[in-house]
């Protein structure tokens, strides 16, 4: 597959409105955290409202579980593992049935942890952003605004504004990176070749995996993530990280998107200047979810703004 979206030429004064707000929203911030001190025990209530995934996904055993109850007694919240940067886990509690975990030498840390938590109260997955406020914000704003129009985002379920973190709730499912690495691709972070730029080995990745999306994806599943990312644009909302690690084939076999954390609220901006700079993310779509077999028409039109059937010509 290829081509599904179809970009626009770029307005070079929008992407200067772009760097023009992320100058100046740290002179905001102080304000948007006060607002959302106010407004956040709303947010949690809605977030814990949607369905959420029960702790028993991770077939936990009798003891595991107790071991959990223990901790969360002692300390508030109970920490089931870490997950590392090819979404790897690191088990705090013994083996997880079904999920990967490599030794503790092989476990490559994030720079801002990721963490399975536990209470009585929700189970989910926590982010520390490590004195990102601006991620921190751009998440919380952004996954509450997704949420209240029933896209399929995580949940969110508490909110430390001291120690910038948010706890999500966990989509079960397989990821779309992991699919691919057992379909054959060397797509993992571990997988990159040392002493190469990042953007040279972003493209090594894409040309390796993107031959190994026919087999792990329907045609389908990728027609209904550009109808997700028209969603997203047409709420103002620019992704800017589209990649296979932050995509979650549910066990519906729809797709899940799982990282807000470099997205950018745009809403303020006229249709027409949005649509120029969310060609960013159309033409990431396109690098990611375009295939070198059966090409089709477009799927995403810029020029209609609308999802139309994917079909061969």
């Amino acid at each position: 597959m290829r081509h599904l979206l179809t970009a626009s030429p770029r307005s070079a004064l929008v992407r200067a409105y772009r760097l023009v707000k992320r100058h100046t929203r740290r002179y905001r911030m102080p304000r948007e955290l006060r607002d959302w001190r106010d407004r956040c025990t709303d947010a949690v209530a809605r977030g814990r409202q949607r369905p959420n995934a029960p702790l028993d996904v991770l077939e936990l055993s009798a003891a595991q579980i107790r071991l959990l109850e223990e901790q969360e007694r002692r300390e508030g919240v109970a920490v089931v593992g870490g997950i590392d940067v090819d979404g790897y886990w690191k088990s705090l509690v013994g083996p997880v049935q079904g999920l990967p975990a490599p030794g503790d030498a092989d476990f490559l840390p994030r720079c801002r942890p990721i963490e399975i938590v536990w209470t009585r109260e929700y189970f989910g997955v926590r982010k520390r952003y490590k004195g990102d406020f601006v991620g921190f914000l751009n998440e919380l704003s952004i996954l509450d605004r997704l949420g209240r129009h029933d896209l399929r985002v995580p949940s969110i379920l508490d909110v430390d504004f001291d120690d910038p973190a948010l706890v999500l709730s966990f989509i079960p499912g397989r990821v779309v990176r992991d699919e691919l690495i057992r379909a054959g691709a060397p797509v993992r972070n571990r997988d990159r070749v040392k002493g190469w730029s990042h953007h040279k080995n972003v493209q090594r990745t894409l040309r390796l995996g993107r031959p190994a999306l026919g087999k792990v994806l329907p045609r389908g599943f990728i027609v209904e993530l550009a109808a997700d990312l028209e969603r997203f644009h047409d709420l103002g909302i620019m992704m800017l990280d589209i990649n296979w690690g932050n995509i979650v084939i549910g066990h519906d076999g729809r797709p899940w998107w799982i990282d807000f954390n470099s997205a950018e609220d745009y809403s303020e901006l006229s249709p027409g200047s949005f649509r120029a700079l969310a060609d960013l993310d159309v033409a990431r779509f396109n690098q990611a979810f375009a295939t070198d077999a059966e090409p089709l028409e477009p799927v995403y039109s810029r020029s209609s703004g609308r999802v139309s059937e994917c079909s061969p010509r």
